[in-house]
């Protein structure tokens, strides 16, 4: 099966955040104000491919393009997302109720744009290519309940998300579900 979406979105008068540090005593305080008037628009496309060449096999290789544009020239919002992200997957259903499944993906470089100015300074930074690796093995002991182990994160420590010091660190999860219905 194939699967295709493609979206547009679009920001008028887009709210930035304007910060500057002021001293009120020992206190430093940072006022936020806003402001607005920037246009811009967002547009990606979207697929996923599935084959399931056997009963309990499924195969899927999914594609994510996107694009920013701002009507602010040198905008770093042009590249705060990666333009592109991949990702193979594969889940087999096994005998006696267990599974397993496993996610390698690409996420291409971008820029994590903080909406914050100093002066006319943006501040953004580059985010490498990286690695998605994320594995699960599930058992099922009836149709409404999984008991499941969970690796995530596996290619790195840690997966930069923001030039803040935010990232994603390995995981390993134990974890229940249950439908009710």
């Amino acid at each position: 099966a194939l699967d295709v979406t493609g979206y547009q979105m679009e920001y008028d008068s887009l709210i930035e955040l304007v910060t500057g540090p002021m001293q009120f005593g020992a206190i430093n305080v940072i006022p936020v104000q806003y402001q607005g008037g920037m246009y811009v628009r967002t547009r990606g496309l979207e697929s996923a491919l599935t084959y399931k060449p056997l009963a309990g096999v499924t195969l899927e290789v999914n594609h994510t393009y996107e694009d920013v544009y701002s009507s602010r020239p040198g905008s770093d919002l042009y590249d705060t997302t990666p333009w592109n992200k991949v990702n193979l997957i594969a889940r087999l259903e096994l005998p006696y109720g267990f599974s397993a499944g496993t996610q390698i993906g690409y996420v291409e470089h971008h820029r994590n744009y903080l909406a914050t100015h100093d002066g006319n300074q943006n501040y953004a930074q580059m985010i490498d290519d990286q690695a998605v690796v994320n594995v699960k093995l599930g058992y099922k002991p009836s149709k409404d309940s999984e008991l499941y182990v969970m690796g995530q994160n596996l290619a790195q420590a840690y997966r930069i998300e923001s030039d803040d010091g935010t990232a994603i660190p390995q995981m390993y999860s134990v974890g229940a579900s249950l439908a009710f219905g």
